[in-house]
């Protein structure tokens, strides 16, 4: 069995302050080159690389109130 490398990619905001940068991109990018990973968020700066990685994409939709 293989487990995905989780990518979080609100933390790379949070823990370095990174947002939507040139480094931001570039640690996406060597995260998402893995085999295996899962990821979360939509930062638009990413959106094209990430999804064109992905081999599946869960979209949730849910009514503002509920989150």
């Amino acid at each position: 069995m293989q487990y995905a490398q989780p990518v979080k990619r609100g933390g790379f905001h949070s823990q370095h302050g990174v947002a939507e940068t040139d480094e931001f991109c570039a640690r996406v990018a060597e995260a998402v080159s893995q085999e295996h990973w899962v990821t979360d968020g939509n930062y638009r700066a990413v959106r094209d690389l990430v999804q064109s990685r992905a081999t599946a994409i869960i979209w949730l939709n849910y009514p503002f109130p509920t989150v």
